[in-house]
């Protein structure tokens, strides 16, 4: 492997400087799943990917910044020419990108088109504009896309800078275009202008236009000299001279690729179906373009510096990636070195490859989205792309976890889409474990809601496949090798747990083993097993809406306290006898039957609370709406038991942009440090370093005083009072939260 030298010509010592610099002293750390091969091969803080991407963009100038955006897991970005990444979500409120463009003369400005994960309608999507390359973001125009449809998985080159439009003075491009797809208030998309950089924006013209009813496979290319605008779709090709107001057709036909390149301002090449056309004379007319072995040109990408090298996909062939390096003229299909890669191989599908850019200096670099959920690099003109997603994580935990109490430093994980991982140290390396490699479900990735290792060879979780309401218990017995199912149908709550007085005590959801996960028997009284105190012997469960607990290793179970709404986590303050609680989407803290609840933030939700054995004053929760709308706050501490609360989240002093969507939280009983897992934005910890920034205060009977809102903190953080709650097509604010 020559990972240490790919982006060559003069790079390879500021890489190594750069590489492991990044997370020094900070307080958000990312956890991506790095592996052994990652480590020995120089790559900090590696990076595992999984979720799709949709967006890369590169910089004009030098190559330095790079965005790269996915469905449902947010944007990442560079800023050392890809050695790694880092997130790059504060101030966006939307979990997908599907539309990037940087400012090609000022790297320090870019737009981004927020879709959402699944919402259909998306009231918190449109465009975003960053000006210190992509550190914070802030919302320009607010249009509901239509993520259900098409958006979630409609990368495009969707929007644009004019370069014709660049002012010296101002030193950025005045004029932008975006080219959007269906949303609540313009059916089929509309065509938008702004004449600012992007700071506000009108429509331009219809979608009618350009025949683009809706559509969401319209591409947009400006001529880098003239400022005409070109739209291609599957009704044809399309050119404008007035800056959008008006269009005229120029071919028909789907059209499934569209570039410009600065080098030749008069050229422009389109696809469409197996034949590859270049205009010479700015769109006005055409020429075939004779091709071979390629079947369906999609996405072509032509190299600024060197027109005669090409990438595309081949949309008849799952979008396999295929170069030429004579201007089209043979295609041969890229070769991949995924050798790095934390995902199987055998996972990583053709179909991810839709989005490449190429470098803006250097002929030889190329970055593309795939094959499958990652980053990948070529140094040789697209003949071979290599895993190259150092520091992206975006994996989705499936439900919850748990820290071995043998041992704190072997974790299991369950992930949705991607199976599972273990590590033994800590977090520091991960291993891919295929908990369901020998289910015949047809699902070869896998999806695990709750998993725990009993040691480094016993794991177990709840297996099921994609679309199935049915889940199962597997387990291996030698760390992977082979798994077995053991109980059909499993119900009760998505957790895992082993007894901390007796190994070979097993717990998974409603289930229980007494040795060592050979044989399970449901329980009676405990749908599922959270938390212990060890100093008295006691597990901790719940019920539906009952807190129970069990001195006989979890052979029966009594009732504590019952709640208002079914339990979701409970967390044990072993000093104090107290049980914090969530239920219902609210805290709870349990002195005996007794509960009060606990206000932890205005329209804030919580699914799940942890409480620091070895400061149980520290206390963490965290919830939110699942993985249509990154919120401000999903996950706030106190370090005062309960009196006061700040957002750990979307704040720019805590030095990385970390636990973003935030579903499950731990603190590991031996460091103190948080480990979060969240949906689809990877896996943190943090390491408090005494952060401030008081959102109100409660009492121990729950009088509140002070504001009740979520104003206030230090310099940089980000709050839901920051901005106006958007509103539904009826009026309503909207205060729907997915799960």
């Amino acid at each position: 492997m020559k990972t240490k030298n790919r982006l060559g010509k003069g790079c390879i010592a500021v890489a190594c400087l750069l590489t492991f610099s990044v997370f020094a002293n900070e307080q958000w750390e990312a956890m991506p799943l790095t592996t052994s091969a990652q480590l020995a091969a120089g790559i900090v803080p590696g990076g595992e990917g999984c979720q799709r991407p949709q967006m890369v963009a590169i910089d004009g100038v030098d190559g330095r910044f790079i965005l790269y955006g996915t469905d449902v897991g947010g944007l990442f970005r560079s800023v050392n020419g890809g050695i790694n990444f880092e997130p790059a979500n504060v101030g966006l409120e939307t979990c997908g990108i599907v539309g990037l463009a940087i400012d090609p003369f000022n790297s320090q400005r870019a737009l981004a088109i927020g879709d959402g994960g699944g919402n259909q309608y998306n009231l918190y999507a449109g465009v975003y504009l960053t000006t210190n390359q992509g550190q914070t973001w802030s919302r320009k125009l607010t249009r509901w896309l239509d993520g259900i449809g098409h958006g979630r998985q409609n990368g495009r080159d969707q929007v644009a800078f004019d370069r014709a439009s660049y002012d010296s003075v101002a030193d950025y491009c005045q004029t932008a275009y975006w080219v959007s797809e269906d949303d609540q208030q313009d059916s089929g998309g509309a065509f938008w202008r702004s004449t600012n950089g992007g700071v506000s924006w009108s429509k331009r013209c219809e979608q009618t236009e350009y025949d683009g009813a809706d559509d969401a496979y319209s591409l947009l290319a400006i001529h880098p000299t003239q400022g005409i605008v070109y739209i291609a779709n599957k009704n044809g090709f399309y050119r404008s001279v007035d800056g959008g107001a008006t269009f005229s057709q120029i071919k028909s036909g789907a059209v499934r690729s569209l570039d410009v390149i600065s080098a030749e301002p008069n050229s422009v090449w389109i696809s469409i179906g197996s034949t590859l056309y270049k205009s010479i004379d700015s769109g006005v007319s055409f020429s075939t373009v004779t091709t071979s072995g390629i079947a369906n040109i999609y996405h072509l990408k032509v190299c600024p510096t060197n027109p005669s090298r090409m990438v595309a996909g081949d949309s008849g062939d799952s979008n396999k990636p295929y170069y030429s390096h004579d201007g089209g003229a043979t295609w041969t299909v890229c070769a991949k070195d995924m050798e790095l890669s934390w995902i199987p191989t055998s996972i990583l599908g053709n179909s991810r490859c839709c989005s490449r850019v190429w470098h803006p200096t250097d002929p030889d670099l190329l970055w593309s989205t795939g094959p499958g959920d990652t980053a990948t690099l070529s140094d040789d003109g697209g003949a071979t792309l290599h895993w190259a997603g150092n520091g992206i994580n975006n994996v989705m935990l499936g439900s919850t976890f748990s820290f071995n109490p043998h041992d704190a430093d072997l974790v299991y994980l369950g992930f949705q889409d991607y199976n599972t991982a273990r590590t033994t140290d800590g977090g520091e390396t991960w291993n891919f474990i295929n908990l369901s490699k020998d289910n015949n479900d047809g699902d070869a990735w896998g999806w695990v809601y709750g998993a725990y290792a009993a040691s480094s060879q016993v794991m177990f979780g709840a297996n099921t496949a994609y679309n199935s309401n049915e889940y199962e218990l597997w387990i291996t017995f030698d760390g992977g090798v082979t798994t077995i199912k053991k109980v059909d149908n499993l119900s009760g709550l998505k957790v895992c747990y082993g007894d901390p007085s007796d190994s070979d005590v097993l717990f998974c959801w409603n289930q229980r083993s007494t040795n060592g996960g050979v044989n399970w028997s449901t329980m009676s009284g405990c749908q599922g097993v959270f938390t212990h105190d060890a100093s008295i012997n006691t597990l901790y469960g719940a019920d539906g809406a009952s807190l129970v607990s069990s001195t006989d290793n979890g052979t029966t179970w009594q009732v504590l306290a019952t709640l208002p709404s079914s339990i979701t986590d409970v967390a044990r303050d072993h000093l104090n006898d107290r049980i914090w609680v969530a239920a219902g989407d609210k805290l709870y803290r349990c002195n005996g039957p007794a509960y009060t609840a606990v206000q932890v933030g205005t329209s804030s939700s919580v699914d799940s609370v942890a409480v620091d054995p070895n400061n149980v004053s520290r206390v963490i929760v965290c919830g939110g709406p699942g993985t249509w709308r990154k919120v401000f706050n999903v996950i706030r501490m106190s370090t005062d038991g309960g009196s006061n609360w700040i957002s750990l989240n979307n704040r720019t002093d805590l030095g990385a942009d970390g636990g973003n969507c935030a579903s499950w939280v731990r603190v590991h009983p031996v460091t103190g440090d948080i480990w979060v897992g969240t949906c689809c934005y990877g896996m943190w910890r943090f390491r408090d370093a005494g952060v401030s920034g008081t959102l109100f205060s409660q009492t121990e009977d729950g009088t509140v005083s002070g504001s009740t809102g979520d104003g206030g903190g230090t310099v940089g953080y980000l709050t839901d009072a920051t901005t106006s709650l958007p509103m539904n097509v009826n009026g309503t604010a909207d205060t729907h939260y997915c799960t």
